[in-house]
């Protein structure tokens, strides 16, 4: 892993378990969780642990392209991580905005995501550049504008009625603030015991009946709409993802 090259003699504190992701189906599956006044902060960082079971959702339907994490999208303003299906590049992933004034800005990085493999993602917005981290590694830069793209909309994982994701998600973490390299980096090695200055959501592993319940102390808890939890070995994920 690319983490591990760079930091060789980088080992983790403590040993974290992960007992559990989440599987959304490509078809309908998605996890919305409310908005609250902990969105609606200029600067913010996204976290999500994700495998793509493939660009396309089932059908070949390849006009659609997966979205991972999404608030408003594509309403005015708004954000949205995705990776471009078959009938483009695909896994190439994209943190793209929509600013108040409807014009769209994309940040897209320049090589592609493989289904089948873990990835952990960061898309940073520092309030004026928007940056997207795969693995650790800063992959692309954008000069936003200093735009404010908050909303009111809920955030949710994946999304409803077009453009479903499948695959797998480990786990989601949503910061209030822009992470630097080394907070993203530790957030990576250490997924158990991440950065708590500016967490507002951490879904991990508490999840019961239609909740994955937010571990952050702030109640942002998601709505389970369809998809489903599955069991996973810590060896497992440490190992896929290279841990």
């Amino acid at each position: 892993m690319e983490v591990y090259r760079q930091l060789p003699k980088r080992l983790p504190r403590s040993l974290g378990f992960k007992r559990y992701t989440m599987y959304f189906d490509g078809v309908d599956d998605y996890v919305e969780i409310p908005d609250s006044d902990d969105f609606h902060t200029k600067e913010f960082t996204v976290e999500v642990a994700v495998l793509f079971l493939d660009f396309n959702p089932p059908g070949g339907i390849v006009t659609r392209n997966p979205v991972v994490v999404h608030k408003n999208w594509a309403g005015s303003p708004s954000w949205c991580i995705w990776a471009e299906n078959t009938n483009n590049v695909p896994g190439r992933l994209h943190f793209d905005f929509i600013d108040s004034g409807g014009t769209r800005r994309n940040t897209v990085i320049p090589d592609q995501l493989k289904v089948g493999r873990w990835y952990v993602i960061h898309g940073v917005y520092d309030g004026c550049k928007s940056m997207i981290y795969v693995n650790g590694v800063k992959k692309a830069e954008t000069d936003q504008g200093c735009n404010d793209f908050t909303n009111t909309a809920p955030l949710r994982l994946n999304r409803p009625t077009a453009e479903y994701m499948h695959g797998y998600i480990a786990w989601f973490r949503y910061y209030t603030r822009a992470l630097g390299k080394d907070e993203i980096i530790h957030n990576i090695i250490e997924y158990h015991n991440p950065v708590r200055s500016g967490l507002v959501v951490w879904l991990h592993d508490r999840i019961a009946d239609s909740t994955w319940y937010d571990e952050s102390g702030h109640g942002n808890n998601g709505a389970i709409y369809g998809a489903t939890k599955n069991p996973i070995t810590t060896w497992e994920l440490r190992t896929k993802i290279g841990l």
